[in-house]
């Protein structure tokens, strides 16, 4: 692929990323998950370090710890409100 190519291809993926603030409320498959999370180790990061770790949460989760980040956010205590609540996915290799 040319470099003129390699740039227009980028360039069209760039423009079409979008934040997502609003999300529907039928869970994702397990499976689909899956998929898209051994797809997203494959994404660069600087020096190959791969700072990242994944974490999922069900409704249920995020419904708790909402309330727990508000309540800190109410009493100035923001700090007290943060407790892991969620769940750390590992994939082997």
């Amino acid at each position: 692929m040319k470099q003129q190519e390699l740039i227009s291809a980028f360039s069209e993926i760039a423009r079409a990323r979008r934040s997502v603030r609003g999300f529907l409320a039928e869970p994702i498959p397990r499976d689909v998950l899956n998929e898209i999370f051994e797809l997203a180790q494959t994404a660069p990061s600087n020096c190959n370090v791969q700072p990242w770790a994944v974490h999922v949460a069900s409704a249920d989760l995020c419904k708790d710890l909402k309330a727990r980040l508000v309540a800190g956010a109410r009493s100035d205590r923001l700090h007290m409100a943060w407790i892991p609540l969620v769940v750390r996915m590992q994939f082997s290799s």
